[in-house]
């Protein structure tokens, strides 16, 4: 882009640039922005002219980002949140903010601090939306904050990279889930080892971390669960026993036959932080949020503990 077109730039074609680079579609930008797909695509267009590059090309079925186009993601999501900045939005009072806010968290997570956020934000700031979305792994959910996918990502780092901002929210501790009648508490010592478990893994994995470090127990894996949240409903119908999150324990105590018992030591408190690209660090609804979820999470830990 020349000095001379950058006098005549629409900064809406950005807004417009910010969610193509985001959705890669035509179709998908145009129905995120409320927008028909002909004025996208005429949008597009200008915007080629404006840098010079295809910025989107088909390939296959689907369309891609160009180099160019890919190294405009994190700038121009960091010039739009700037231009936000600028306007009247910080002004304006809590109950009159308008924000779409995309959450990544752990189902689990999600169930015990979702309920009471949106209560509060039902209250206090009913223009604010939240989008949650299925979380990934901690390194893929760190690049969907950096390409603008994300705007808040709960998730189990000790500390964020520092081109990201962290608030550290403790460790989480894990206690073993069973059936309340479950053979287990009729032993006399308990040895869980002899009995099989489920394990939690989106990827499907049969066996984790915590397996090689018992290896000498040699613990029966007869079950992978892609969720937290199913894993007190199979041990509560089966034999099947599993390590889950303390919060997760204490959520489902009163509302299912379950008993819980000690992880061993082999299974250490895993941290838990908030994070957040420093682009939003000044975002008034943003910076809301998150310390409405840091004062949640903070709280549930506390009550498990």
């Amino acid at each position: 882009m020349s000095g001379e077109n950058i006098r005549n730039l629409d900064l809406n074609l950005l807004v417009v640039l910010d969610r193509l680079l985001h959705e890669r579609s035509v179709t998908r930008a145009a129905r995120a922005l409320a927008m028909t797909q002909p004025a996208v695509s005429h949008a597009l267009k200008r915007l080629r002219g404006w840098f010079d590059d295809d910025l989107l090309q088909r390939r296959g079925n689907r369309m891609v980002l160009t180099p160019r186009a890919e190294a405009l993601v994190e700038p121009v999501g960091d010039l739009l949140q700037r231009i936000r900045a600028l306007t009247s939005t910080e002004r304006l009072p809590l109950d009159a903010i308008e924000r779409t806010l995309r959450l990544s968290m752990v189902d689990f997570v999600a169930a015990a601090l979702l309920p009471p956020l949106l209560a509060t934000l039902s209250q206090e700031a009913p223009k604010i939306t939240l989008a949650c979305l299925d979380w990934a792994l901690p390194s893929v959910e760190l690049e969907h904050l950096r390409r603008g996918r994300r705007d808040l990502v709960l998730t189990s780092v000790r500390q964020a990279p520092r081109d990201l901002r962290s608030a550290s929210l403790g460790d989480v501790a894990f206690v073993g889930l069973a059936r309340r009648d479950h053979p287990l508490f009729r032993q006399r010592p308990r040895d869980p080892f002899r009995h099989p478990f489920a394990i939690i893994s989106a990827q499907g994995n049969t066996s984790s971390a915590l397996d090689d470090a018992l290896a000498p127990r040699r613990r029966r894996v007869a079950a992978s669960l892609p969720q937290y949240l199913m894993a007190p409903l199979v041990a509560e119908a089966s034999d099947l026993l599993v390590y889950v999150p303390r919060p997760l324990a204490r959520l489902w105590s009163s509302r299912a036959d379950l008993r819980t018992f000690e992880a061993p030591p082999e299974l250490a408190p895993q941290p838990a932080s908030l994070v957040w690209h420093p682009r939003d660090d000044d975002d008034p609804a943003h910076r809301y949020v998150r310390e409405r979820l840091a004062a949640l999470a903070n709280k549930a830990m506390a009550r498990a503990r």
